[in-house]
């Protein structure tokens, strides 16, 4: 099956918990983090480690790549969100997209502490399309950022 993107992900679909069909298990490590300005989203470099941090259904899954969009390009019951953060894992030729909606609220947590610092960064150092830089002394792990 191809799904094509961007896609209207609806909650009328999702009944109960899914565990015949998508077993999803993760145990994220910590990375340093490289920014990357890609003109259409901020690529966040995630360190691959030795062991594969997701289990999805009976395969094991390694971290390609995680992007971070403003806004979202995929819809939440039929809005997009204030941002997007998507997890692109490989595994065998096989790929698995996780899709983490970001919403622009007034709690402070990991993650949006961890945005501030990337939007800083990203203004001061790697203003243009293709400019990197090393997100430094911040750490970060994507276990945060899955619900």
């Amino acid at each position: 099956m191809s799904i094509t993107a961007p896609i209207n992900i609806k909650n009328d679909k999702v009944q109960g918990y899914c565990d015949s069909k998508c077993d999803y298990a993760f145990d994220y490590k910590t990375s340093n983090c490289v920014l990357t300005n890609n003109a259409k989203y901020i690529n966040l470099s995630y360190y691959m480690s030795s062991t594969a941090p997701v289990r999805y259904n009976s395969d094991n899954y390694q971290v390609n790549e995680a992007r971070l969009y403003f806004p979202s390009i995929h819809k939440y019951n039929n809005s997009k969100a204030d941002g997007e953060l998507l997890i692109i894992h490989s595994s065998g030729g096989r790929k698995l997209i996780v899709s983490v909606p970001i919403i622009v609220g007034t709690t402070k947590s990991g993650p949006s502490e961890f945005l501030s610092s990337v939007a800083n960064t990203i203004s001061k150092f790697a203003q243009q399309n293709g400019n990197s830089y090393g997100l430094s002394g911040s750490a970060w792990n994507l276990n945060e950022w899955i619900p």
